[in-house]
């Protein structure tokens, strides 16, 4: 039976917690180390829930003793129905036990924060937690913010959601959950007819997925259209921790529910003395070294690695409920939970640069084996293109001094052609003065030859005209040779006619 089962995981879950000796009630003492300061504040928030109805124990580094109180105290005595156990130092030593509390106790529990706990990075962590959650029959509102999940985390979770009967919201933001985590958790949602809130941001999902998601989400939400709809279902809830938390603003002035050591140890705090008589605005400001009257210079700049000495001091304000109204004290709690959920998104954010990192390292170093051979290659094509270089400067070299030379040549040539010019030109002068004095002799010849050819014609007459006084004399029996011609100063004529 499951009694006999929960009595043997007690018995196991105590076993596995140094330094406790038990007694027959369940009680244990503590041997070894004295009651610390983080056993006070338990204790202190296990008063503040006894009066308020919300247990916010978070921001703590568990020591063993506070390990074993806060066991017993959720498997036995803790009635409260909002319960806060985000970002717990050590949580491994108390994880198995928490979920074995939350699975056979809290039955009174309807809102459940483990933000920032290490939950999927144990397997028996996880099905603790998943068994605890599938068991347990009233929790309305789950927060895994920055637990570790994973796709397959998520999906053995899902299997837990996918018959839960009344939780509606679940946060599942800032967590390496991918597309496959996502759609399987859709499916969930789908066989799910009561879960109407789930929140993703920060994952690793795809936009296309995380549509699929509302879709299945805006699916679920329309069965409580006649009861106001899922805004008004998770305004209930909200409702319902504001009507806790103001249970102890109606209250008479609350004692520090620490003891007085607690209240003077909190009292002389130099921050609490800083930010007294200041509103809770102004005393959060004053908590994170934000703008002041009379600050220095540049203190009001974030410095994300500045330590933890900010979320502790501002943790010890949120437990201090005897200093603070109900509404001041819930907005302390908010501003941690939003710092928180900005240290997680920021240590988010470095897991997943590391991861893109060795990604590049890793594809970079099997690129450069892949690239070796060309490399090699690339190296000998290089050293030839060097030689080749070197050989194209000589030729180039070679190629400058023959043009050098061509050029003064062509400088010769063209010196050569002007004279060729100068000496043609002169040719051509001397010829047109030859062509004109040919001209001018072959005038001459030809009107020496009219000259010769008219002295020849009357030569030709002259001979004619001898021989026809040849003729004549012969015909007067004139001998030319015997006889001579006396010729006188007048007469002559006479005589020869």
């Amino acid at each position: 039976m499951q009694l006999d089962g929960w009595c043997e995981e007690v018995t196991d879950v105590q076993e596995s917690l140094p330094n406790v000796t038990w007694d027959s009630r369940d009680t244990f003492v503590d041997a070894a180390q004295e009651r610390s300061e983080c056993w006070e504040a338990l204790q202190a928030q296990i008063r503040v829930a006894e009066k308020t109805g919300s247990f916010v124990f978070a921001h703590r580094i568990l020591d063993d003793l506070t390990a074993v109180s806060l066991s017993h105290y959720l498997r036995h005595d803790c009635s409260a129905r909002f319960i806060d156990l985000s970002y717990l130092g050590r949580w491994r030593e108390v994880a198995v036990a928490a979920a074995l509390a939350v699975k056979h106790a809290l039955r009174g529990a309807r809102s459940l924060i483990l933000d920032g706990n290490e939950i999927a990075t144990c397997a028996e962590t996880l099905e603790a937690w998943c068994s605890a959650v599938e068991a347990h029959p009233g929790i309305q509102q789950l927060s895994l913010r920055g637990t570790g999940l994973d796709d397959k985390s998520v999906s053995l979770l899902a299997e837990a959601l996918r018959q839960h009967s009344v939780l509606f919201w679940i946060d599942l933001g800032l967590n390496r959950v991918g597309d496959r985590g996502i759609s399987v958790l859709t499916d969930a949602v789908a066989d799910s007819s009561v879960l109407l809130e789930v929140n993703a941001v920060g994952t690793d999902a795809s936009e296309a997925v995380l549509a699929q998601l509302a879709s299945a989400l805006e699916h679920n939400g329309k069965q409580f259209r006649g009861r106001g709809g899922r805004a008004k279902v998770l305004s209930d809830l909200k409702m319902a921790r504001a009507e806790a938390m103001s249970k102890a603003m109606s209250s008479a002035e609350l004692q520090p529910v620490g003891g007085p050591e607690v209240a003077v140890r909190m009292a002389h705090s130099p921050a609490f003395v800083e930010a007294a008589g200041k509103p809770a605005e102004a005393q959060a400001v004053v908590a994170f070294g934000a703008d002041v009257e009379g600050a220095p210079a540049g203190s009001s700049e974030i410095f994300f690695d500045a330590g933890k000495g900010i979320t502790e001091e501002l943790s010890r304000r949120c437990e201090a409920s005897w200093r603070y109204s109900a509404a001041d004290q819930e907005r302390l709690c908010e501003l941690r939970r939003t710092i928180s959920d900005a240290l997680a998104h920021r240590q988010q954010e470095r897991d997943r640069a590391e991861e893109v990192l060795t990604r590049l390292v890793t594809t970079q170093c099997s690129f450069n084996e892949k690239l070796a051979p060309h490399a090699h290659r690339i190296l000998e094509l290089k050293t030839e293109l060097a030689e080749e270089v070197e050989d194209t400067k000589h030729m180039l070299q070679g190629n400058i001094r023959l043009k050098l030379e061509l050029q003064a040549v062509q400088e010769e040539l063209e010196l050569t052609r002007r004279q060729s010019g100068h000496c043609e030109l002169n040719a051509k002068s001397l010829d047109s003065g030859l062509k004109n004095r040919n001209r001018e002799v072959a005038e001459d010849v030809e009107r020496l030859q009219h000259l010769l050819h008219s002295v020849e014609e009357s030569i030709a007459s002259t001979v004619a005209d001898n021989e026809r006084c040849q003729r004549h004399l012969s015909a007067l029996r004139f001998d030319p040779a015997t006889e001579g011609f006396k010729l006188g100063a007048a007469g002559g004529e006479d005589k020869l006619s």
